[in-house]
This record gives structure tokens, sequence and C-alpha cells, in this order.
């Protein structure tokens, strides 16, 4: 188990949950109040300069190989936004599913989420939370968002026309009262800070 009381980019300070071993844990540092807590997430790549990356260099080098560099950095400038764009919001709020990845060390796992339309909900310019039932209680998304918080998320209509949207985030796992009101039923809500961009339509049915 690890948490840490320093805030920073990334951290949320409403009821976080900690997992270990099985057990919930509700640790609180003693300069947070008891109903809230802060606790460090490692968040999207940096280079040396410290400045938010969005290709490594196993991107890059395919990039180059394939001579794609021009058309990914196009697509960076032009295309990669922070805040929900109009048809991002459309698209969400009207969602009935959409796919989200996880990773933590050797354990990748690729999920559904699925409801009724607005079970997704917008909450700020760059943040939107889905509500967490108990499902088949492997808990195999939501251990990896505990360990590593970055994740990729997926909105789709299938029918061969419709906006696509790709966001890589960052995710939190929240219990507060307020927020799972807003979610009927939900045991957790899962909180994500977004980076979007549109997914290729090409090969999309």
């Amino acid at each position: 188990c690890e948490s840490h009381g320093r805030a920073g980019s990334g951290t949320v300070t409403l009821g976080i949950i900690n997992l270990c071993d099985g057990v919930l844990l509700r640790s609180v540092p003693r300069r947070v109040a008891v109903s809230h807590r802060v606790w460090t997430q490692r968040g999207f790549m940096t280079d040396s300069r410290g400045q938010k990356t969005f290709y490594h260099d196993g991107m890059r080098e395919l990039q180059d190989r394939f001579d794609g560099r021009r058309v990914a950095d196009g697509l960076q400038k032009h295309r990669l936004h922070d805040t929900f764009w109009d048809q991002d919001r459309k698209l969400i709020e009207a969602a009935r599913f959409f796919f989200i990845a996880t990773s933590y060390q050797d354990n990748t796992d690729c999920s559904m989420r699925s409801g009724d339309p607005g079970f997704v909900k917008i909450t700020g310019p760059d943040t939107l939370e889905f509500p967490e039932y108990d499902g088949n209680n492997m808990y195999r998304t939501l251990g990896n968002i505990l360990r590593s918080p970055n994740v990729g998320l997926l909105f789709v209509q299938v029918d061969g026309k419709s906006f696509r949207t790709r966001i890589r985030g960052i995710a939190t796992l929240v219990d507060d009262a307020t927020t799972l009101a807003r979610h009927h039923g939900a045991k957790l809500v899962v909180r994500v800070r977004c980076e979007i961009f549109p997914n290729c339509p090409r090969y999309v049915p």
C-alpha cells in the first residue's frame, strides 16, 4: 500500500480509496481533515524539461519508419485538446457504453462500461466521471487504477459515420457522499481528468 500526503498534478482531495491485500483502508494524512485525504499518483509522462509528452520514443520510431511524423504532429497540434468540444459532450452524454484500458506492471486489462444515457457525467471542462458497481468482484480495472492512474477511454457509436472520442486520462477512485449521490447505487465513482482527441474513423464500421 502506498499513499502520500503531497498534493500535486493528478491528485484529488475527496474521499480517495486505498486497497491493500483485498482490505479497504481509509488512512488519512495528519495534515488533512478526517473526511478527506490526498493521494499522490503518477501522471502523464514528461520529458527532461518536465513538459507533458504525447508521443514516446517508440511511437516516434515507428512514425519515422513509415513517414508518419508530420501527420502525427499535425494531429497533436490541431486535434489534441484538454477541454471537451461540443461533439465530445454530445457523444459522451448520450453514450450507452465505452471501452476503458488500464495497466499496472504485467497486468493489462481492457473492459467495457455500460448504462443508460447519462451514466457518464461531464463534471468539468476536462473531467468526467462514471459509477462503479459490484460487477464480477475481480476489480481488475479498479485495482489497476489504484496502482497506476493512467487510463485510455474510447467512446464510439458503431454506425460508420459518427464522431469518435478517444481519451487518455488520469483516473482516481472517489467515494465521498456528494459524488456518490450523482450516481444511483454506485459503490465507487471513477473520476478522470482528460486529454481528448478524435479516434481515426478509417477502419471502424
